[in-house]
């Protein structure tokens, strides 16, 4: 009764290791057919400072690790919506990592707390969302606090 409890263990261990081993190179025969590799990416967004004043400077570090180079990401990001429904912090770049990591620095001029620039103080969200060929791929966001 044992010998045949470890048989029929070692046929379903078998048995999953080539499910395993065959949906993993049709994944790879896929990607290979495609011609598109499928890289691992680690982002991370981080700013200079937690709370602003009006017309403070704030600094983003967008930091992308790659398992490869990867050419034309476009980054876009947005933030800090007036009452009018505008992002007062509003950018696009497009890049080509080149390195395992890559750090680019957006630099933006905080709008001012009044009521005429239409932004009240308060906590606002500043979305980046990374693209390959119109695709998102990464999408991150920082919470910064708007002071007078």
């Amino acid at each position: 009764m044992r010998k045949l409890n470890i048989f029929v263990f070692a046929v379903s261990l078998a048995t999953c290791l080539v499910i395993f081993l065959s949906i993993n190179i049709q994944d790879n025969r896929k990607s290979m057919e495609e011609g598109v590799p499928n890289p691992q990416l680690i982002f991370n967004l981080s700013s200079n400072k937690e709370i602003y004043h009006s017309s403070d400077e704030m600094q983003l570090t967008l930091t992308i690790k790659a398992s490869m180079n990867i050419e034309n990401l476009t980054i876009k990001i947005r933030g800090v919506k007036d009452r009018f429904g505008h992002y007062r912090i509003k950018t696009e770049k497009v890049i080509n990592l080149t390195e395992p990591e890559s750090t680019e620095i957006f630099k933006f001029r905080v709008p001012s707390c009044y009521g005429c620039a239409g932004v009240s103080p308060g906590e606002y969200k500043i979305v980046t969302k990374i693209l390959k060929n119109g695709e998102l791929i990464g999408n991150l966001s920082k919470t910064i606090k708007l002071e007078k």
